[in-house]
């Protein structure tokens, strides 16, 4: 019995193993049916040719391709120049208002400087004054001249009276001596002789008045020459005296001059902030009477983030839209860059420059400037969503062989659009690329095509 028992037990247990062996071997099948490409059917799968996964494929295209930037921007008046006060005084006339076109120098309004008059009034009588002054200077120094040239007529004429007197007293000495001899010699009468030795002295005596008529007219003459130079002198401090009012006339009437308030170049009052009867102060700062803007042309202001910066030139091509004016573009060029990236915000200052003569751009507006960094008029682009990613941050794409094999390529890009990626190496165009794909590929896995 218990041999019996044994042997049915061993069977019972036997079947059960053949039963679950079918089981299992049904369970294979089944998923082999279902996942061709799985692994309980590796085995048929490497007899096999043909792929077991679908792709999307596309070719990198050849276009113009252009590098931009958009960026928030204001439009700002070509010129804007804020005019104060340069005397105090009251604001006696108002002659331009705001939205009022005006050209160069054009009267704004008018202060009225009553001190300032009645100081310019006081002024030129000074000059009157000092310019007669200095006439009456001019001509002392024309009495002084004469003085000087009649002193030296005097030393002329004692000079000749010198010589004429020397001249006699060297005849009268010879006939002195003549007489002399003769009265030695008994042949006239002693008397003669008293006679010709009181001409001959009489003579010397005139020399010496002569030579002392000479020291007094040289004296004259050094006398005549000072008040020369004292005439000169003071003629040339009533000069500079003249000169020194003269030039505080100038200044006064300088002053005078910004009574009128005028527009420093032509353009456009934008602010007004004076009426008739108003009292205004020499200022520099604050709220100025006028506000003058060259609208003609306008500066769009714009910065750009530092990753750009190496891209923008001038004369680089932008376009600025703007809110208030829907469907409407205003290009130009980008006339001046700021050269330098600000440290607190990271980006750098570029003008554009755009003709504004319809008056459609208003100081102020905002907008956004479009900035073409670069273009390339043939470009091998792929689609962003093609090219991938590596942990290392590599790119790369898939390629399909013609046998449909994938491969994985690094590529080397270059601009980026966000919506393109241009492809700089080693792609040459006629690649089939798979498109974005949630599957998951491996480098030399067979696939599909769909082209």
């Amino acid at each position: 019995m218990k041999l019996l028992w044994f042997l049915s037990v061993v069977l019972s247990v036997s079947a059960l193993m053949l039963v679950s062996a079918g089981c299992t071997r049904r369970g294979v099948a089944a998923q082999a049916a279902a996942d061709p490409g799985g692994s309980a059917g590796g085995a048929a799968e490497e007899g096999q040719s043909e792929p077991v996964t679908a792709v999307p494929v596309l070719k990198p295209q050849r276009v113009p391709l252009e590098r931009k930037t958009t960026q928030p921007a204001t439009v700002y008046p070509n010129f804007e120049a804020k005019i104060y006060a340069k005397c105090s005084g009251y604001l006696k006339e108002l002659r331009a208002d705001i939205g009022q076109k005006v050209q160069k120098d054009e009267v704004l309004g008018v202060v009225w400087l009553p001190e300032m008059e009645k100081s310019l009034e006081t002024q030129e009588k000074t000059v009157e004054r000092l310019k007669a002054e200095e006439a009456r200077a001019q001509a002392g120094v024309a009495l002084a001249e004469a003085d000087l040239v009649s002193s030296r007529g005097a030393v002329a004429q004692a000079q000749a009276e010198i010589t004429k007197a020397q001249a006699q007293g060297t005849a009268d000495h010879a006939e002195y001596q003549r007489i002399q001899e003769l009265v030695s010699n008994k042949s006239v009468a002693d008397r003669l002789l008293d006679e010709a030795r009181k001409t001959f002295e009489s003579s010397q005596a005139a020399q010496a008045a002569a030579d002392a008529s000479l020291a007094v007219a040289k004296a004259q003459v050094t006398v005549a020459e000072a008040k020369l130079q004292a005439a000169k002198a003071d003629l040339k401090i009533a000069k500079a005296e003249t000169a020194i009012a003269e030039k505080k006339l100038d200044e006064l009437k300088t002053l005078m001059s910004y009574a009128e308030l005028k527009a420093p170049f032509a353009g456009m009052v934008t602010e007004r902030c004076v009426d008739p009867g108003d009292l205004v102060t020499q200022s520099t700062s604050g709220q100025p009477l006028f506000t003058v803007a060259d609208v003609d042309t306008v500066r769009v202001r714009a910065t750009v983030p530092e990753a750009d910066v190496p891209w923008v030139r001038e004369g680089a091509v932008a376009t600025l839209n703007v809110a208030a004016i829907a469907g409407r573009g205003f290009t130009g060029k980008v006339s001046r860059i700021a050269g330098s990236v600000d440290e607190s915000t990271r980006t750098m200052l570029v003008e554009v420059d755009l003709p504004n003569s319809t008056g459609e751009l208003r100081p102020g507006m905002y907008g956004e400037l479009t900035l073409v960094l670069e273009h390339k008029d043939n470009a091998l682009v792929l689609p962003a969503r093609v090219v991938r990613h590596d942990e290392q941050g590599h790119a790369f794409v898939y390629t399909v062989t013609s046998d449909n094999v994938v491969h994985k390529t690094a590529v080397v890009t270059g601009m980026d659009t966000g919506a393109e990626i241009e492809i700089l190496s080693p792609l040459e165009g006629g690649e089939r690329i798979v498109d974005a794909t949630i599957t998951t590929l491996n480098d030399g896995q067979r696939v599909s095509v769909q082209e």
